[in-house]
């Protein structure tokens, strides 16, 4: 008859030791996230596609934004547009939203990432500040660009008449009646291709949003507990409780 096999150790097998029961205690009372709604599962469902479309690799992004302008503009000298209301300059989608691209550009952005930088910088003003900077670089950028197509425009042309030397200047040559040619960069392109990426490169800051509630969660907890266990993954370990109590409050900006 087999004889039952004796423990090694000082032990019991089916007994744990004094540190696993500690361990697995404190494992045990860590927060858990909180319960997940069908509309907040479907949220998060529908951001993540969005994400999959919105942060394609810049290089593909450019590179479908040349294409399209390239065979847009290929078709316009081929084909003969038709004069409708949307190809007259003076109408009103022209002069308060593509005229003002820009500053609509900046009327969305400016607010986004103050605030998404107020968090993501735990309420560090001198950093919300200077991811700022960004937008105010990016608004330079604009400006030089779109004064440059002007100049080009302007100084690099010639009236289409008989005499264009008697109409040196394009504005010259408008008020004669005749027309001016020269290379014409489309700033209507430009300011769309330009606010896009602009756009697209800001938005990057929702990139694991999802998870800050879960990080600050779980850095109170062990800072509340006192728990220095080095194998939990403390990314917030760094800031101090003020900028830890700041984080996930933008309105205190």
């Amino acid at each position: 008859m087999a004889s039952k096999r004796k423990p090694t150790g000082n032990n019991m097998n089916f007994r744990p030791t004094a540190s696993e029961a500690t361990k697995e205690t404190a494992a045990g009372r860590r927060p858990l996230p909180d319960k997940s709604s069908v509309s907040s599962v479907l949220v998060v469902l529908v951001m993540h596609i969005c994400r999959k479309i919105l942060f394609v690799d810049p290089k593909w992004r450019v590179s479908f934004y040349a294409g399209v302008l390239f065979i847009v503009s290929f078709i316009a000298d081929v084909l003969p547009i038709p004069k409708t209301f949307l190809s007259r300059s003076d109408h009103i989608l022209n002069q308060y939203f593509v005229k003002l691209g820009w500053g609509w550009t900046l009327f969305l952005t400016v607010p986004f990432v103050a605030l998404t930088s107020f968090t993501v910088c735990c309420g560090r003003r001198q950093r919300v500040l200077k991811q700022l900077t960004r937008i105010l670089v990016a608004t330079i950028s604009w400006y030089c660009w779109t004064n440059l197509f002007t100049y080009i425009e302007t100084n690099y042309g010639k009236c289409y008449v008989n005499k264009p030397e008697a109409f040196e200047t394009k504005r010259k040559c408008l008020e004669g009646g005749f027309f001016w040619h020269g290379l014409d960069i489309s700033g209507h392109a430009f300011i769309l291709v330009y606010s896009s990426l602009v756009l697209v490169e800001e938005a990057r800051a929702i990139i694991g949003w999802d998870s800050i509630d879960d990080l600050i969660r779980n850095e109170e907890f062990v800072r509340n507990e006192n728990d220095n266990d080095p194998n939990i993954a403390r990314p917030l370990q760094a800031l101090t409780d003020a900028e830890l109590t700041d984080c996930g409050k933008p309105s205190a900006l």
